[in-house]
């Protein structure tokens, strides 16, 4: 036997985004009689020794003998190896892109309204919610003072250097200022926020561009409105990127 790994991300909207991968084993060698109709998969995360199993089921008239099991993904993090159990078999690894999942999940965001399901109305909410939703640990307790919440998310990114990489927050503030005013997550090309209590908007630029007609705060340069962005994100999520 040998075992494989493909992967695939069944897509919803407003955070309803299901991630799973595809775990695969196929046949080298002939069974002797009929193939059984299940396998067992054995799944270990070494960096944290972490184990999980799995059984897939053997699909109907492969030729050679192919089992799949789709493990859902989103809340699990890492680099994962793959091996059979009760068979010879090689062992395969992958990894979950835990940034992917943020940009899935938050372009699905784009346009919602304020309130959307978990979503929040103020752009700190929105934030939690994308990383709690893919697994991430963000310990960011919000406040009834949207600044002083805003202050606080960015405290728990715990990173002194900036993350300009996709799946980071962008904080912004005013110039001269000392306190976060605003908040979204970084796409990697876009920005996508909750655009302080009116909707979940894009800013098409990472440092200048039109935000909304609503709240034209984000157009930078300009006296009074905010300064280019600060980009950061948890340690948790940069160590994965290493793992």
């Amino acid at each position: 036997m040998k075992s494989l790994k493909s992967g695939r991300c069944r897509v919803g909207t407003n955070g309803s985004i299901i991630s799973a991968a595809t775990v695969t084993a196929e046949a080298t060698g002939n069974f002797v009689g009929p193939p059984p109709a299940q396998m067992t998969f054995e799944l270990s995360r070494p960096a944290i020794n972490s184990e999980a199993i799995v059984v897939g089921d053997l699909v109907a008239g492969s030729s050679p003998p192919r089992y799949e099991f789709l493990w859902l993904v989103r809340q699990e993090k890492g680099r994962w190896q793959i091996k059979l159990r009760g068979y010879r078999s090689n062992t395969v690894g992958f990894k979950i892109d835990k940034r992917k999942q943020i940009v899935e999940v938050v372009n699905s965001w784009a346009g919602a309204p304020k309130g959307s399901a978990g979503g929040g109305t103020f752009c700190d909410d929105l934030v939690r919610y994308i990383y709690g939703f893919v697994g991430l640990t963000l310990s960011a307790p919000p406040s009834p003072d949207e600044t002083e919440s805003v202050t606080n998310l960015w405290s728990a990114t715990n990173t002194a250097a900036e993350d300009t990489q996709q799946g980071s927050i962008v904080f912004y503030q005013f110039p001269n200022d000392t306190r976060w005013r605003h908040a979204g997550v970084n796409t990697g090309g876009q920005i996508v926020d909750q655009n302080c209590g009116l909707e979940h908007d894009r800013v098409d630029s990472l440092t200048i561009g039109q935000h909304s007609t609503d709240h034209p705060d984000l157009l930078v340069p300009a006296p009074g409105r905010y300064v280019p962005p600060s980009y950061h994100s948890t340690t948790e999520l940069q160590n994965l990127d290493d793992e």
